[in-house]
């Protein structure tokens, strides 16, 4: 598909499909977890999804931090013991999608979308 030719939504979803969910499950591979059906896919998809709606809500990051943060450091420490770097794993994905020009323009598309929602919230109101 050429990028000259992509909506938003299929920018979006060629970014799902070919970049989001593969480096999602990829990550749980990593960490031991493997999905057997379609149907955990996508609940494992969702579960995520709710996840980063609810990190992303100030009200839930300050009440959660305390709980969350043994949890995460935890986490951190075994990561850094089995010699997982997610800055080094994320470097080279981006390297590499770059690369595909089919990505790079979904990616474009959508900062562009992004770019005038912002320009439109901007503008005086007349």
């Amino acid at each position: 598909m050429s990028t000259a030719t992509m909506t938003d939504d299929q920018a979006y979803d060629l970014l799902m499909e070919q970049v989001y969910v593969p480096a999602f499950f990829n990550k749980l591979a990593a960490h031991g977890i493997y999905v057997d059906s379609d149907e955990d896919a996508q609940t494992a998809l969702r579960t995520a999804a709710k996840l980063r709606n609810a990190a992303q809500h100030e009200a839930v990051k300050t009440a959660s931090v305390s709980r969350f943060a043994a949890l995460e450091a935890k986490v951190d420490g075994q990561l850094k013991t089995a010699g997982v770097s997610e800055d080094r794993d994320f470097a080279f994905a981006v390297t590499k999608l770059a690369q595909d020009q089919t990505i790079a323009g979904a990616v474009l598309q959508l900062q562009t979308a992004a770019a005038k929602r912002v320009m439109g919230a901007e503008q005086p109101k007349a």
